[in-house]
Formats: C-alpha cells, structure tokens, sequence
C-alpha cells in the first residue's frame, strides 16, 4: 500500500478501509472477506496484505466463469458474521 498503483488496487482499498467489505478474518499478514460476487454465499476470498504477485492488463492470467450470484440487502453481512464465529471455534 505504498505505490500510487496500488491506491487503485481493490485489495489494498479493502485492505486501507477505503472500500466497503464483510470482512471475515484480519491478521497483520492477510485479510479475508466476502466476494461480492460469489460462486457460493460464503464465498471468501483471502489475500495477503502486501501484493505477492503483481498483475498488469492483458498479462494472460484467465479468470473463473462460473456463475455468480448477489446478496440480497443484509445477507453478506449474516455470512460474514457465520464466518467469523466458525474461525472462532
């Protein structure tokens, strides 16, 4: 979260506070939330906090095109905190 490409980066603006997410689990190292798009609700992403492998446009790297679904309003918010208790037990 140092370089000015990284202020457009969604995992650091996540990361910063500067972008609304469920946030499931933090530590120092990596943090964890709720894809808003997800394959299925539950779905968490769980990323580093400093980048470890720099992506750039049209660098090659496909992507998943699996169907996604929406929270509905509230839902994100329910399975994140069903989350947050399971990391707990």
């Amino acid at each position: 979260m140092t370089t000015t490409a990284d202020a457009r980066d969604i995992i650091c603006r996540i990361a910063s506070g500067d972008l609304d997410a469920e946030i499931v689990a933090r530590t120092d190292h990596a943090i964890a939330f709720l894809d808003h798009r997800p394959v299925f609700y539950g779905h968490t992403l769980v990323c580093p906090i400093g980048h470890v492998i720099p992506r750039t446009k049209g660098d090659g790297l496909k992507g998943f095109f699996w169907p996604r679904r929406s929270y509905a309003t509230g839902q994100s918010a329910s399975y994140a905190t069903l989350l947050r208790e399971a990391l707990q037990e």
